[in-house]
């Protein structure tokens, strides 16, 4: 392993662990303010009631309980996948109390190396993930690689507070710190378009 590559296992490490941390808020926050996008994201996948559904960056459960519930009784299925321990705790009992669980499962895995085979998923969703990542368009890639041909691709990216909030203060600090990273080659941030669809030729 490259002194770069154990760089970035130990980010991704430390950025795991915050979030373990912070699941139970984190759950509220993403739950009050991200609800309407979660539903726009499946809406423009158009799932099929026996789809096979990816859930790249699961967090606590925002986009997977709704995919699974959408599939009920047609024989679908969801993975949800993050990095954080806690953060799938909470997803998979949100899960189990909707009665899901059977439809739903949740592993730790790197969104930037998926362990799961090409071609295996009829729509991968993915929900403000790449702004997270060092390296998102390894990310994307990994999702395309694991969508059937003809499988739908939604990826929310999100983008940074309005200028002059106190939110913007702080992310004005992180975009600095990134932005040294990017210079030096450590890091690749994203910024732009809330919502990009693919479909997998």
């Amino acid at each position: 392993m490259t002194p770069m590559d154990t760089a970035l296992a130990e980010h991704k490490r430390l950025d795991a662990a915050s979030y373990d941390a912070a699941a139970g808020e984190f759950d509220r926050l993403t739950g009050r303010l991200a609800a309407p996008l979660a539903r726009e994201t499946l809406a423009l996948a158009r799932l099929g009631p026996a789809d096979r559904v990816l859930d790249v960056g699961t967090g606590t459960g925002l986009v997977a309980p709704q995919a699974a519930a959408a599939l009920r009784g047609g024989g679908g299925s969801v993975v949800g996948i993050d990095h954080s321990e806690g953060l799938l705790r909470k997803a998979a009992d949100k899960a189990r109390r909707h009665g899901l669980e059977a439809m739903a499962e949740f592993r730790r895995m790197d969104a930037e190396a998926l362990e799961l085979d090409g071609a295996g998923f009829d729509a991968v969703v993915s929900l403000f993930v790449p702004l997270h990542l060092p390296g998102p368009a390894a990310a994307v890639r990994e999702m395309r690689r694991v969508l059937k041909p003809g499988g739908r691709q939604v990826v929310g990216v999100g983008r940074g507070p309005r200028l002059a909030s106190r939110a913007d203060v702080v992310q004005a600090a992180r975009r600095v710190a990134a932005e040294v990273g990017a210079a030096r080659g450590r890091l690749v941030h994203g910024l732009g378009a809330m919502l990009h669809t693919a479909r997998c030729p």
